[in-house]
């Protein structure tokens, strides 16, 4: 799941991130977008790369699912935290990480 999908679209060094991140994925891992706002750009970007994707709107969207477990991943930097020029870096690595420890098979392959 990424969080905030335009601000990702929007920065520079996001695709060689994403890149990187859906080559460690397996072909059948699914992927969720989701964010406030959604520039066209962004959007556009998204269904050049997803070209399957489904737009789902309406209040409710950030509230985890019934039956969905929920895990928050520690990303933070201690005390320098996880803004600046690392802060990308550490989230990135601790999604990583998250994604290695804890494989869940997609239920619709």
């Amino acid at each position: 799941m990424l969080d905030e999908a335009d601000v990702l679209y929007g920065d520079d060094d996001f695709a060689a991130a994403w890149d990187e991140l859906r080559a460690a994925l397996p072909p059948s891992a699914a992927v969720a977008f989701v964010t406030a706002t959604l520039t066209p750009a962004a959007q556009e970007a998204i269904e050049a790369q997803f070209p399957l994707v489904e737009r789902r709107r309406g209040r409710g969207l950030h509230r985890t699912a019934q039956g969905v477990a929920e895990k928050l991943v520690d990303c933070s930097a201690g005390g320098a935290g996880a803004g600046g020029p690392d802060g990308f870096a550490l989230k990135m690595g601790a999604l990583l990480a998250e994604l290695e420890e804890s494989h869940v098979p997609n239920p619709n392959p």
